[in-house]
């Protein structure tokens, strides 16, 4: 069941982390994902430090373990036309660039739909295809900002905080645009039809933010920083600091976890639905800060082994490493390298029948390290590849 996608062929022709991360869920499910990348050095993710035993960046390696990787021109019309061949038996291209750059390559999904109309072209880009902002460039950040999700990251009377993941990118991109592809592939195996996928990391930040926004449509008010239910405004929905530094998380939010909470803490004082309530609640806010300051974690986490509360330890990656639950679920994969030591990486989150997807784990290519291999797969004589070579197509 880990192989759901065997037999289907992506194109990556995406950089970074969104196009990537997509890609990966897609070869972990069993499909055969290859990078096609530039002459110029390709995905610049391969050198983002800190860079692996093999001079390869760990990210670059979390990020593309288990693919090929060829070299592509498209700036010569033989690459273009190389490319026009590759997608006649590829199921899947992804790419992440502007809107309109592949059309001005002469390769944007018009002329590749006519090589091959079941191909499911997914465009992933930061303000989308339509709109007054498609042509700008964007990050994480940018993205977050203009769909209102910075707005109420952070705590109360501060300026906004950035999260600590790259939400726009990984959710709002790589994440939504798996699900279209997926639902795209569905509608090729059965009508025969091929789709093209507009993919905009802001909208989909959008989309994340939508039970705030209705609550805004309900009540008219703006909300800001920490003062959202789930973001601070409550005081059995927070975090609070320990006496060794490190933090412990609360969401206690029904009343039956605060009164547990506060039965295991031996403070009756605090019980009560009141304390779920943001006016009266926030009367004893530091009175709380007061009490978690009063133990390290170390102790909260004893206090509490037994209380059904929902109050964790708020880890950090040592930590989060060294847990036992993610071992248990499965999450690690470990990645063997040329020199003979190996990454420990996070597989993909979910299991299919009992079974965390068994995508190929080997390490992430080097540039151009299948280029001979793919073109040869694809159907190239031997003669036709020394001849695109000739022609600095690859």
């Amino acid at each position: 069941m880990s192989k759901l996608l065997s037999g289907i062929k992506v194109l990556d022709l995406s950089r970074l982390l969104p196009g990537p991360y997509c890609t990966l869920l897609l070869s972990d499910l069993g499909a055969d994902v290859i990078k096609v990348e530039d002459f110029s050095g390709g995905d610049y993710a391969r050198l983002s430090p800190p860079l692996a035993p093999d001079g390869q960046s760990a990210f670059y390696h979390f990020l593309n373990r288990g693919k090929r990787s060829m070299k592509l021109n498209l700036k010569k019309p033989e690459g273009v036309e190389l490319l026009k061949r590759l997608v006649k038996s590829a199921d899947i291209l992804v790419e992440s660039f502007r809107p309109n750059v592949m059309d001005k390559l002469g390769v944007g999904y018009s002329v590749l739909a006519k090589e091959n109309p079941k191909l499911i072209y997914c465009s992933i880009t930061g303000y989308g295809w339509t709109g007054p902002y498609k042509e700008k460039a964007g990050h994480d950040n940018n993205y977050l900002s203009y769909a209102g999700v910075l707005g109420v990251t952070g705590e109360r009377d501060r300026r906004p905080s950035l999260a600590g993941v790259q939400i726009a990118d990984i959710a709002s991109g790589a994440l939504f645009g798996t699900v279209a592809i997926l639902a795209a592939l569905h509608r090729a195996r059965t009508e025969g039809k091929g789709t093209f996928i507009d993919t905009s990391m802001t909208d989909g930040s959008l989309a994340i933010l939508g039970p705030h926004l209705a609550t805004f449509v309900a009540e008219g008010r703006v909300p800001r920083t920490g003062e959202m239910m789930l973001s601070g405004k409550i005081c059995c929905y927070t975090v609070y600091e320990t006496k060794d530094g490190k933090h412990m998380s609360v969401g206690a939010l029904e009343p039956k976890f605060w009164a547990a909470f506060c039965q295991a803490v031996k403070r009756p004082d605090l019980s009560g639905a009141a304390f779920t309530d943001a006016k009266d609640g926030q009367k004893h806010y530091e009175d709380l800060k007061a009490l978690f300051k009063s133990k390290t974690q170390a102790e909260w986490i004893e206090t509490l082994k037994d209380a059904d509360c929902c109050v964790e330890p708020v880890l950090l990656m040592d930590d989060v490493m060294k847990e036992s639950l993610f071992e248990a679920r499965g999450m690690w994969t470990n990645v063997s390298l040329a020199s003979g030591k190996s990454l420990k990486l996070a597989r993909t989150p979910f299991a299919l029948d009992g079974k965390n997807p068994e995508g190929p784990d080997t390490p992430a290519p080097k540039h151009g390290e299948h280029t001979d291999s793919v073109l040869k797969e694809f159907g190239l004589s031997d003669s036709e590849v020394t001849a695109v070579k000739k022609a600095g197509a690859v």
